[in-house]
C-alpha cells in the first residue's frame, strides 16, 4: 500500500486567512523571489509525520484524541511577521503566535509524546508556533523584503478561537501541495 505524506495541523477559518493575506499583499511589493503559501493551505503545523503507512492512521487518530483530551479550546492571537534564516539569508516568512502559543506548545508536546509510543520519532527541535506564509526562492530583493518584514514585525493580525486540530494528507503537485483533511479532532470540552 502506498505511503501517505501526513501532518497534524491547526486549520484556520477563511476570515483569519483573509487577514493574513492582507499582510502578504503588503510584503509583495518588495518584489522578492517568494513562493507564497496558497490561501487554502494556510495553517499551523503541530507535527509533521512524513511518509506514513495508511494502516497506522487509526492509531495516529487515537493518539491525537488522547492528546486533545487534555487541552481545552483556547484563544489564539496571530501577530507579527518575521523570517527564519538559513545560511544567514532569510528562507521562510512567517506570522507569529502570541496569545495561545503556550497552549499550542503543550498540545504539540502531548502529540509528540503520544505518537512516540506508536513508533514516531520525537521532534528534536523546540516547537515554535507560527504560520508559514512564504518560502524565499533566491536572494533577489532581500533588502527590500527585510525592510517590509521589519515594518510588520509587531503588527497585530487577528484573534481567533481554536477548538480542534486535524490530521492532514499532503499530495505534492507541480503547482504546489494539495491538502486533504483525513480527520478533525475536537479539543476537550
Amino acid at each position: 500500500m502506498n505511503k501517505q505524506r501526513l501532518f497534524i495541523a491547526v486549520l484556520l477559518e477563511d476570515s483569519v486567512k483573509e487577514e493574513i493575506y492582507k499582510v502578504i499583499e503588503e510584503i509583495k511589493p518588495s518584489s522578492a523571489n517568494v513562493k507564497w503559501t496558497a490561501f487554502e493551505n494556510l495553517h499551523i503545523t503541530v507535527k509533521f509525520l512524513g511518509d506514513t503507512d495508511p494502516s497506522k492512521i487509526g492509531e495516529i487518530v487515537k493518539s491525537i484524541e488522547d492528546s486533545c483530551s487534555q487541552i481545552a479550546p483556547f484563544d489564539l492571537e496571530i501577530s507579527g511577521v518575521g523570517t527564519f534564516q538559513r545560511g544567514g539569508n532569510p528562507s521562510i516568512i512567517w506570522t507569529g503566535i502570541t496569545s495561545g502559543a503556550e497552549e499550542l506548545a503543550q498540545l504539540a508536546n502531548n502529540i509528540n509524546n503520544n505518537l512516540s509510543y506508536i513508533g514516531f520519532e520525537k521532534d528534536k527541535h523546540l516547537f515554535m508556533a507560527h504560520i508559514t506564509i512564504g518560502r524565499i526562492k533566491s536572494a533577489n530583493n532581500n533588502a527590500a523584503l527585510k525592510k517590509k518584514v521589519g515594518l510588520l514585525e509587531n503588527r497585530f493580525i487577528i484573534k481567533t478561537k481554536i477548538n480542534n486540530i486535524a490530521l492532514m494528507r499532503s499530495d505534492l503537485k507541480p503547482t504546489g501541495p494539495i491538502y486533504t483533511m483525513l480527520k478533525s479532532i475536537e479539543l476537550m470540552n
